[in-house]
């Protein structure tokens, strides 16, 4: 149980330090554009999703799950889209 609740706590600690650099990270990364940052970090993000699944065998039965994660993609790159928009107009703090 202990090494269970370290493993958690690391995961929390890795988590939070790649959303704490990503707001800097996108924000270094003009003049490109804001669609091309998105696009990016959704691709990223979505490659490692798949292979996590994939190695977990959590794969099976996705078919059937297709259109309400179809709809929670295009909110979430509605979100990241309008909010590394922001990041090119102000600060890290006001966009957030």
């Amino acid at each position: 149980m202990k090494s269970d609740k370290a493993r958690g706590f690391a995961l929390i600690g890795f988590g939070a330090l790649l959303l704490g650099t990503a707001s800097i990270l996108v924000r270094k990364s003009f003049p490109i554009s804001a669609m091309e940052v998105t696009f990016g970090r959704l691709a990223v993000a979505a490659i490692f999703v798949v292979l996590i699944a994939f190695a977990r065998a959590e794969l099976r039965g996705w078919v059937r799950q297709a259109r309400p994660y179809s709809l929670f993609g295009a909110i979430m790159a509605f979100h990241f889209l309008t909010f590394v928009g922001a990041l090119a107009l102000t600060s890290i703090a006001h966009a957030l």
